[in-house]
């Protein structure tokens, strides 16, 4: 048999029966799949800790932790990345193939194992859990790019401070907020003095840098997680202070002012 490749789906293959393992491992691997095996429940839950695999094959009658009690363990392990269990039992009521689902398998054969069926299943099983683990990539990839476009959309351009629009957005909120909790609140608008004719000695270039300047002494003072800088609007800034009295937004003031 030639060599598995080390990137081909991990089948961990679970039964008492050692022919039986060894007849599950044949057609596995003859399949291109990676193979590993337990004896029992509790050596599967050790090696699915351990070995992260692709998939489990699973007998539901063995001794110590039968298959169904051991599917439910695999659950609560496995948490949001769930993997594909395969049950394969003796028993094909109704009862058996509800007790099946209920415990977490994903699909069940019965035995004697048609083994095309089985072969078919398999490679379905795992087919539609790589497609499941693509799609939840791009979830979190869509899920990030929209954090950075909330950022962008929220963020001051040249000063990378908050903007105008997120200003508006945050003293609205924290108004109502404060107005139920009859808490106080304070804004403290920063002008630039003297702003266009700075500008028009050094240039535009010069009054983006004082502008940058300022913005990093705000936010360099202003250091509370719930405290927000901003650009207003040209040369002028504003501070929002939640839970602040008059007096903590004048200490506050003097220490922008001595920066």
């Amino acid at each position: 048999m030639s060599e598995i490749p080390e990137a081909a789906p991990l089948i961990l293959i679970v039964d008492d029966d050692k022919f039986m393992r060894l007849q599950l491992r044949t057609v596995m691997q003859k399949d291109g799949y990676r193979v590993e095996e337990a004896e029992d429940g509790s050596q599967c839950l050790t090696a699915y800790t351990q070995l992260q695999p692709d998939m489990v094959l699973l007998d539901a009658s063995m001794p110590v932790m039968d298959g169904f009690t051991c599917c439910r363990e695999l659950q609560t392990l496995a948490g949001i990345e769930q993997v594909p269990i395969l049950l394969i039992t003796g028993l094909d009521d109704q009862d058996s193939v509800d007790l099946a689902f209920q415990s977490g398998a994903t699909d069940y054969v019965t035995k004697p194992i048609h083994w095309a069926v089985l072969r078919q299943r398999v490679r379905r099983l795992l087919q539609q859990s790589a497609q499941a683990k693509q799609i939840q990539a791009l979830i979190k990839e869509l899920e990030k790019a929209n954090q950075e476009l909330k950022h962008l959309t929220n963020i001051d351009g040249l000063t990378q401070v908050a903007n105008r629009r997120c200003f508006d957005e945050y003293i609205e909120q924290e108004w109502k907020r404060l107005a139920r909790e009859k808490g106080s609140l304070s804004i403290i608008m920063v002008d630039i003095d003297f702003f266009k004719l700075y500008n028009d000695t050094y240039g535009h270039l010069g009054g983006d840098e004082c502008l940058r300047s300022v913005a990093r002494i705000l936010s360099k003072v202003v250091k509370r997680p719930a405290d927000l800088v901003a650009r207003y609007g040209g040369e002028e800034f504003a501070v929002i202070l939640p839970n602040t009295d008059l007096e903590g937004a004048l200490k506050v003031a003097e220490a922008i002012q001595a920066q």
